[in-house]
């Protein structure tokens, strides 16, 4: 029987709402639900929910910022909430919180098996956006069990600011939660289209993409790992990259371009 851990904390308007109905879709589909509210939603919670057994689906309705998600005891780290779903050998996240894309790199870097659903809005989530996206997203996901495409269907396609980033790393021996190296290629590009967006079916992204940098830097690294591994630096193949590390380059990428253009706008002022 599958399991989900549903954590929930802050003074949200809509949240017990997206709680109730998240946590009886998955009970009516089968799933034992794990509830972690008010004090339980803390890292003392979060522990004694690992200690009852693995998760298939951890589910986070808080707030967050720059530093990580606010429990009900402080603000958790985004790396130190990646070591969590990695000892409970979860599957996916879904973090419906503000802005949560920005977290993705260090949360794959501790758990590159799990995908993670999150917001990409930097300006934030409406509460009963909020809502509306986790009630149809957890209606898709019981009757697809694709997380990918529960976060397609239930943000329009991308229409919304929601976007799904697949689990990371290589295939690596027989382990069951590593991507399987046919599909790396296919969701690099998912990868790519969920943080600059598909202009041709008019999917918003976060910023116009680099092309030529993107493509000189990831020929870099790889060659650069390459030389480390002994193998032909010229077989340049998206199999060969592991997904978290094209993410962590693509953030600090947009990051400079930011920075770039709050220099030159204070050049500009008088």
């Amino acid at each position: 029987m599958p399991r989900a851990v549903i954590v929930a904390a802050g003074n949200l308007d809509s949240l017990p709402g997206e709680v109730q109905t998240v946590s009886n879709t998955l009970s009516a589909a089968g799933w034992t639900v794990r509830l972690c509210l008010g004090g339980d939603a803390s890292r003392s919670g979060l522990m004694a929910a690992a200690g009852e057994g693995d998760v298939d689906l951890a589910w986070f309705g808080l707030h967050s910022g720059p530093d990580g998600f606010a429990l009900s005891d402080g603000v958790w780290p985004p790396a130190q909430l990646g070591t969590w779903l990695r000892n409970v050998n979860a599957c996916d996240v879904v973090l419906n919180s503000c802005y949560s894309i920005e977290h993705i790199s260090a949360i794959q870097r501790a758990a590159d098996g799990v995908g993670v659903a999150c917001t990409i809005n930097p300006a934030g989530v409406d509460d009963a956006l909020a809502w509306q996206v986790g009630v149809h997203l957890v209606r898709a996901y019981v009757a697809t069990s694709d997380m990918r495409a529960a976060v397609a269907r239930a943000s329009g396609q991308g229409v919304l600011q929601y976007r799904y980033v697949p689990a990371g790393g290589l295939v690596v021996g027989e382990g069951r939660r590593r991507m399987p190296a046919e599909r790396i290629e296919e969701q690099l590009a998912l990868l790519l289209r969920a943080l600059y967006g598909e202009e041709r079916n008019n999917v918003p992204g976060q910023q116009r993409p680099p092309e030529k940098e993107v493509k000189k830097t990831i020929r870099h690294r790889h060659e650069r790992r390459c030389s480390v591994n002994n193998l032909n630096v010229h077989d340049f193949t998206a199999n060969s990259l592991s997904q978290y590390h094209l993410l962590e380059f693509l953030q600090c990428h947009g990051r400079q371009v930011d920075q770039q253009k709050q220099a030159g706008q204070r050049k500009q002022e008088p």
